[in-house]
């Protein structure tokens, strides 16, 4: 059984708008034999920082990471300071916010980055 994590994106939590995005998501994984799916959630009043702390203190207990907007940037971070260990675990960022002069100065640092496809709306600058 592989162990995935969802990181939500800022302000999809479902108590804060009654509006689950990631529903297809949860019965996709619900219905697998293969996989178990854990939702990784933060209020959006919470500090940014906090949140990346708690989610680097437990994301290495998953087989598979996803990250979804601002949940694909916090996972970004976390593959860019070197707390993922990408030999064994799998990541998915689902449109992640990219900052034209991260990409260039950071992002570029990254093995086989050119290999990685941006589309241009993707790119802030």
């Amino acid at each position: 059984m592989k162990n995935v994590i969802l990181v939500r994106g800022f302000n999809t939590s479902t108590t804060e708008n009654n509006n689950d995005i990631y529903q297809p998501f949860k019965l996709f994984f619900s219905n697998s034999d293969e996989y178990t799916l854990e939702y990784f959630d933060y209020p959006t009043y919470e500090n940014l920082d906090d949140v990346y702390e708690r989610l680097k203190q437990i994301v290495n207990r998953f087989d598979i990471i996803i990250g979804h907007s601002m949940g694909a940037y916090l996972t970004n971070k976390l593959l860019l300071e070197g707390n993922i260990d990408t030999t064994t675990k799998k990541v998915i960022t689902i449109n992640p916010p990219v900052f034209y002069n991260v990409f260039q100065t950071t992002l570029a640092k990254i093995p086989n980055i050119g290999n990685l496809y941006l589309p241009v709306f993707l790119i802030i600058s």
